[in-house]
């Protein structure tokens, strides 16, 4: 799994998200998730 997993990159695996603040500084911020990708399918996209 190594070659698929730990880097975004062409041709790996990616769950992420996007949000319009740090959440590390402001948790509150995970409320309103912008985009959503879960194994490279782009499954929430707010613009």
């Amino acid at each position: 799994m190594q070659d698929k997993l730990g880097t975004l990159e062409n041709g790996k695996l990616a769950d992420i998200i996007a949000v319009s603040n740090n959440p590390l500084t402001d948790i509150s911020s995970l409320k309103q998730v912008n985009f959503v990708m879960k194994e490279g399918v782009i499954m929430k996209l707010v613009l």
